[in-house]
């Protein structure tokens, strides 16, 4: 059977059109990055991210404090030690300094030092203004997660429960350390507000 001219003719085009394809798909491929190529560009992207972060937290003093971050120096302990509910005039010195410990032990686990970071921010912006409802928002939250925790430990029940055993002798411990770390949280923020506003009169001069 022959083959007429516009058989041909349509054989051609066919076979010229699949080879454009061809390159343009080639093309194409060469200029879209693969799976793995989007996937390692998201990772630095993910990394660059992450780096701007911790250096603008840690340039502001909010990143999440290590463990032996969270300090109560001489000033602060001599502070806290009346601001606690815990009588420790009533306490031996060994209750006392064993108290202490575990109390900056338990306050640097967790984001205790984020939110005195995040208070200080606010005090040293507004170093005259002791009325600030942010300020005040800030330290209830921190307050109120403080006693939140302390409930929920059932502590102030099992000590006046159980005087005279093993169990309420715990509990007492642990309402002691649960006492003070409200006093090291309120003399630390006492601290910060004479700080900030030390820092504020020198430069007013």
């Amino acid at each position: 059977m022959a083959i007429t001219h516009s058989s041909r003719l349509k054989v051609v085009l066919t076979i010229l059109f699949a080879f454009v394809s061809v390159l343009a798909a080639q093309a194409q491929s060469s200029d879209e990055p693969s799976l793995g190529d989007v996937a390692r560009t998201k990772r630095q992207k993910k990394a660059a991210a992450n780096v701007i972060d911790n250096e603008e937290m840690a340039r502001r003093g909010l990143a999440h404090p290590s463990a032996d971050a969270f300090d109560c120096n001489a000033e602060c302990r001599a502070k806290a030690k009346p601001l606690a509910y815990w009588n420790f005039g009533n306490a031996t010195e060994k209750q006392w300094e064993d108290t202490f410990t575990v109390a900056i032990a338990e306050l640097a686990q967790g984001d205790w030092g984020h939110r005195l970071s995040e208070i200080r921010e606010e005090v040293c912006r507004n170093a005259g203004d002791v009325d600030s409802k942010p300020l005040k928002a800030l330290e209830e939250e921190m307050f109120s997660k403080l006693r939140l925790e302390g409930r929920e430990k059932h502590i102030d029940d099992t000590a006046a429960a159980r005087p005279n055993d093993a169990a309420g002798a715990e509990a007492l411990r642990q309402l002691r350390v649960q006492d003070l770390k409200t006093g090291i949280l309120e003399a630390k923020v006492e601290l910060m507000r004479s700080s900030c506003a030390s820092a504020a009169k020198v430069q007013a001069k």
